[in-house]
């Protein structure tokens, strides 16, 4: 099941694990969330047909009744059960910490599949945290970034004989050549400069709309004052959303009284493009996971002087490579593990390991 864009980027490394392993009969796939939202770029069509192997691919939405996150999710669960209930399931893979990775996993549990999650054990911030550990509270099998993601799911109380450090998935679409070179993207998506910075800015979810608001004034503001030039990805849907959007128009109508524009906007990116753009930013900035994870530099606090300061001081800076969250091999360690024999011989009966 893959409910969002950048989910996406880390769930079809596994897919291709899982059809490579040869411990399933089929793989079908589920396209849901932002997928089938045309207002993200119907990144579904990305999805079909992208896996060699695949039974089935399966596209659904789960917005009918808008971005209502709780109409969303019952939604979900909805899809999840009646695919289940026809095709008989057995098993299912779920990444992070969305709504309707959540809700899949309840759907799940209550029809007795196993249950592989996948970044599980991260720490990040706003309802993520508590969507993230319930999903691992229901999952049978784990597969985490590094050592520290499967500590905190040892203390949660998880089997650690189900905790299986791979890395980000993430990291081996990163690790990958795209077929375009960086000069070939740029023209496709008509974007003209030549050093650039990337920013995606997503709502924080738990707190008042008019933080959102101003904050996000606090962050475009911030960006266009540096006087450097910036690809913008959109939001996510989340409640908020509207506040971070209301935000990026007011600094575009500014920008776009400008001689020589400094934002570039866009509903959506596709990966291996925005791959080969993110390895050739000049600077990162946002709250998204791709900022999180795979940065030049994060900036979190919403001041404007220190973003600017932030942006001259480090723009177009190296660093030393980071293997936090893998070295780029998540796809063939998953693939091994899922090969071993007896792996899948576990009861479903989710029992809890408590030291006290």
């Amino acid at each position: 099941m893959t409910g969002t864009r950048a989910d996406w980027s880390k769930m079809q490394p596994i897919a291709r694990g899982i059809v490579k392993s040869g411990a399933f009969a089929c793989l079908d796939i589920l396209s849901t969330g932002m997928h089938e939202d045309g207002q993200h770029g119907n990144t579904g069509n990305d999805i079909e047909g992208s896996v060699q192997g695949v039974r089935q691919y399966h596209r659904r939405p789960n917005h009918l009744q808008g971005s209502d996150p709780v109409n969303a999710g019952i939604e979900t669960m909805k899809i999840i059960a009646d695919l289940t209930r026809e095709h008989g399931y057995t098993d299912i893979f779920i990444h992070g910490d969305r709504i309707e990775a959540n809700y899949s996993s309840l759907v799940a549990l209550s029809l007795n599949m196993r249950i592989h999650h996948i970044e599980g054990g991260e720490i990040t911030g706003s309802v993520d945290n508590a969507l993230r550990y319930s999903v691992s509270a229901h999952a049978h099998f784990h597969y985490v970034c590094n050592e520290e993601a499967k500590n905190r799911l040892i203390r949660c109380g998880n089997n650690p004989a189900t905790i299986f450090v791979i890395g980000s998935p993430e990291m081996d679409r990163h690790a990958q050549t795209g077929e375009r070179s960086l000069e070939e993207i740029k023209r496709h998506h008509k974007i003209s400069y030549d050093k650039y910075g990337i920013a995606s800015l997503h709502p924080v979810t738990t707190v008042d709309p008019t933080v959102t608001l101003e904050e996000a004034l606090y962050f475009f503001f911030a960006l266009r004052a540096s006087g450097k030039s910036w690809i913008v990805i959109k939001p996510n849907n989340d409640p908020n959303s509207e506040q971070i959007l209301l935000a990026l128009e007011k600094v575009l109508e500014e920008d776009q009284k400008s001689a020589q524009p400094q934002f570039f906007v866009t509903d959506n990116i596709p990966f291996d493009d925005f791959s080969t753009l993110q390895a050739n930013a000049a600077f990162a900035a946002g709250n998204s996971s791709a900022m999180n994870m795979d940065a030049v530099i994060n900036i979190k606090a919403f001041i404007p002087d220190l973003i600017v300061h932030t942006i001259k001081v480090k723009w177009d800076k190296k660093f030393e490579r980071d293997t936090t969250f893998g070295t780029g091999k998540a796809e063939e360690t998953f693939t091994q593990i899922l090969a071993a024999p007896g792996y899948l011989d576990r009861d479903v009966q989710k029992r809890f390991f408590f030291s006290i």
